[in-house]
């Protein structure tokens, strides 16, 4: 027999049920999801991203560069050496007695933009970088050349223009190889091409324009004006034409969830953005630093060159005490050290 105690805790009971069922959905409480749901979707999406960098990883190692890619490299590195190597071509006719003066404002400004590229090249897209370059080689022409004619220290600025733009260029553009197909190989060997026919090109003009009795600087510039927009059309129709991969970082999907959103890429839906990787100032340069055998190497190459052509070359002449003969011998022997190292570097690598 139900006591009336029970009777009124059942009819509570039953009470506060039917409350609960006609309460709306959110005062009842939100549905939260199973730890074990949670884990098994981010174990999905792990895999997806590991999909997905496996076919970028098929598409950079077995497709086959296309040529339109290796034209455009070839044009960017003859265009972004051209304007270094006609500011050292001409370096007798901006200062014919301090022809190692011009080196110095043609190297420091491009080596400290190589040295310091660890620590801001990841927060600038190549877009913007290519911008800039293509500025620099602008304002190099109008300093070296019509603005600065007579003027030697807005020439020499006009030197270290040519020279920052020159290094940043190159540093962004290699960089940028790698998104190719074949890990960038011929896109690198295309670009090294062209680079060495810049030293044929700037070297034969100078030289062209000295036989032609026109090898006043600001004639030797003001008629390559155009050569910074045709940069800037070379570098858009290779990221319009046959945009670059993705960001691909070896292994990302192996790291733990945290460490994964540091170390993967940001903007990765814009291809032509550098990788964005979460390092302190400390690890940059750890990391700069231990590339010392190759950045040593290639430093002692350059300083042998440029010794070579601004102390030795810049000497000579025959008869020694002729002025122009002197003139005429820097020019000749650095033009026959371009040919030989165009022709007899292994440019064949483009077309394997």
């Amino acid at each position: 027999m139900i006591s009336q105690f029970d009777a009124a805790e059942s009819w509570g009971l039953e009470e506060e049920a039917d409350e609960k069922r006609s309460a709306p959905i959110e005062e009842v409480g939100k549905w939260q999801p199973s730890p074990l749901l949670e884990q098994n979707e981010s174990v999905a999406g792990l895999l997806n991203q590991r999909e997905e960098a496996q076919q970028d990883e098929l598409y950079l190692n077995t497709v086959r560069t296309p040529v339109r890619v290796v034209i455009n490299f070839w044009l960017l590195g003859l265009l972004n050496n051209t304007s270094y190597v006609i500011m050292t071509a001409s370096a007798k006719s901006i200062s014919n007695g301090s022809v190692a003066l011009v080196y110095l404002a043609a190297v420091i400004p491009g080596s400290a933009t190589k040295a310091s590229s660890p620590f801001w090249f990841d927060r600038a897209s190549y877009e913007s970088r290519l911008i800039v370059a293509t500025v620099l080689m602008a304002f190099a022409f109008a300093l070296a050349g019509p603005i600065g004619t007579g003027r030697l220290a807005i020439q020499l600025l006009g030197v270290a223009c040519c020279s920052a733009q020159s290094a940043l260029g190159e540093a962004s553009l290699l960089a940028l190889a790698s998104r190719y197909p074949e890990r960038g190989a011929r896109a690198v060997a295309a670009w090294s091409s062209g680079t060495g026919f810049a030293g044929v090109f700037g070297y034969g003009w100078v030289l062209l324009l000295s036989v032609l009795g026109m090898g006043e600087m600001d004639i030797q510039t003001s008629a390559l004006l155009t050569l910074p927009i045709c940069f800037a059309l070379a570098f858009y129709a290779l990221i319009r034409l046959v945009p670059p991969a993705p960001v691909l970082l070896r292994d990302s999907w192996q790291t733990t969830e945290n460490n994964q959103q540091s170390l993967m890429a940001e903007g990765t839906e814009n291809n032509a953005m550098p990788a964005k990787v979460q390092l302190s100032a400390q690890a940059r340069l750890r990391f700069a630093l231990g590339l010392w055998p190759v950045s040593g190497a290639i430093f002692a190459v350059y300083f042998a060159e440029y010794a070579m052509q601004s102390g030795v070359w810049a000497a000579m002449g025959f008869p020694v005490h002729n002025r122009s003969k002197r003139d005429q011998f820097y020019e000749y022997a650095n033009f026959a050290y371009q040919v030989r190292f165009f022709f007899f570097f292994p440019n064949r690598t483009i077309f394997l």
